[in-house]
């Protein structure tokens, strides 16, 4: 028999438990506690960038002011891909709403079919790039300055430091949940199989209805089966982590493809946070040359679970699923876990039909957004073991089908619970260099002129609406 859920437990580090408390601290309701076992500290990657008006932040009340006060954030409307198509090449991939269709047709169809088999495609489509176009110009809005106008295609995207992140959203907790200070060291199961409570490394023994891992150390305590398959294409064993104060910072996080690695730099208000993930075989040594000798290095694992709700346990974070530091994958998931969560949460403890639904939207959230972090892993060309070893990988099944469709007649399928739409999906694969054999054949039923007045006429109003936006430095005068 099923009883009532009165007391929620979360373990986890910082960076990791508190976005999921918060969210549910705001969703819950009143007759359920939470019960926070904070693990002080940050493992793996300190700096994130994620979508400034996600689901997640509009849930959790957090606006753009709140992130620019505490969290020394930065704001941008791209990122940076530096050397993944050779050495000094550069692509910025900007999250983008899509572009309108013309009697049904996608727009980059048409230039497809203008550009009759010109090698010099990516010079058409460019002036289309209006997200990436006002990243590159160092401009900003929001799309709510101005909804029916090209600015309501701008995704702004915020960039952090993980710990003070995790700070802001403990102040917003406090007082509202318990909060107790240390790592799980054992856990007590009932013959259902079911966690009754769970014992710190102090010795103090928490009691609960329903339990969150955020990190991993409840679940290895409880006896969860050790079911994290490896993903594709990750060949990345340690992560080297530094805050660096600096004068002169980037204005988008930056993804830097290098021989050793891959160099993560998130941009802040007083700085900037360097992550260099890579093989488990590097050396310090190497590791050092793209960091510094405070660096923090850790070991990072790489998998996945397919079935991270088990009894009274939910397992998110790095406890289901270890993306990597690759556009801030693991962050970006972990929130959109909270959200699924939060839909789905139990009111009784035993709810096998709300567990199965949530983890198949885990599973389609995972592809989402692996697919697109594990694209520009895939089709970089940059040399060295680690990308060669990169290549030798298959790909997700998923992430296959959107290359070969796009390759076949440059159209992205769309997948349950996709993290990007098909307007970024295109201008990414563009940018990596897949040219498309074919177009949509829709296209050779609108007649060339018509097609040429509807381009030049979008043009003028991404170009118009481009000159009338703010520049970053401008548009920060808001919240001073």
């Amino acid at each position: 028999m099923s009883s009532a859920v009165h007391t929620i437990v979360l373990a986890g580090r910082s960076a990791d438990v508190w976005p999921v408390a918060a969210l549910l601290e705001r969703e819950l309701p009143p007759r359920i506690k939470l019960h926070v076992i904070e693990d002080g500290g940050i493992y793996g990657p300190r700096g994130a960038t994620v979508p400034l008006g996600s689901g997640y932040h509009t849930r959790t009340g957090i606006d753009c002011a709140t992130l620019l006060e505490h969290c020394d954030a930065a704001l941008s409307l791209g990122s940076v891909l530096e050397n993944w198509r050779g050495e000094g090449s550069r692509f910025v991939t900007a999250p983008s709403g899509t572009l309108p269709a013309v009697g049904g047709v996608a727009l980059h169809q048409l230039l497809l079919k203008m550009a009759a088999g010109n090698a010099d495609f990516g010079q058409s489509f460019a002036p289309f790039r209006f997200a990436a176009r006002a990243a590159e110009a160092g401009k900003m809005a929001l799309p709510a300055d101005a909804p029916d106008s090209p600015l309501a295609m701008l995704g702004p995207q915020v960039s952090f430091d993980r710990g003070r992140y995790a700070a802001m959203l403990r102040a917003r907790c406090e007082g509202a949940c318990t909060i107790s200070k240390g790592r799980v060291a054992a856990a007590q199961i009932n013959g259902c199989g079911d966690i009754g409570s769970v014992t710190l490394d102090s010795g103090a023994k928490i009691p609960g209805d329903f339990f969150v891992d955020c990190s991993g150390d409840l679940s290895d305590v409880a006896g969860c089966p050790e079911d994290l398959r490896p993903l594709q294409i990750v060949p990345f064993g340690q992560v080297a982590t530094i805050a660096l104060v600096a004068d002169r910072k980037p204005v988008m996080p930056i993804y830097r493809a290098q021989e050793d690695g891959l160099l993560a730099i998130t941009p802040t208000a007083s700085g900037q946070l360097l992550t260099f993930a890579c093989s488990t075989e590097t050396t310090e040594e190497t590791i050092l040359q793209f960091t510094s000798e405070s660096a923090v290095i850790a070991t990072v694992g790489n998998g996945c679970t397919d079935t991270p709700w088990l009894h009274n346990l939910v397992r998110l974070g790095t406890a289901s699923v270890q993306i990597g530091s690759m556009l801030s994958a693991d962050i970006v998931l972990l929130q959109a876990q909270s959200l699924l969560l939060a839909d789905c949460l139990p009111v009784r403890s035993q709810m096998q039909a709300e567990a199965d639904a949530f983890n198949r939207k885990h599973a389609e959230t995972v592809r989402g957004i692996t697919d697109f972090a594990f694209a520009p892993l895939y089709l970089g060309a940059h040399a060295g073991l680690v990308w060669e070893e990169v290549r030798a990988s298959p790909p997700p099944h998923s992430l296959q089908i959107r290359i070969d469709q796009f390759r076949s007649r440059a159209r992205v399928p769309s997948f349950e619970r996709d993290y990007a739409d098909e307007q970024t999906w295109t201008e990414l694969l563009f940018g990596m260099g897949l040219q498309p054999s074919g177009y949509d054949r829709r296209a050779d039923t609108i007649p060339p002129a018509h097609i040429e007045r509807v381009l030049n006429t979008i043009r003028q109003q991404l170009d118009g609406a481009l000159a009338r936006m703010e520049t970053r430095t401008n548009f920060l005068r808001r919240f001073a």
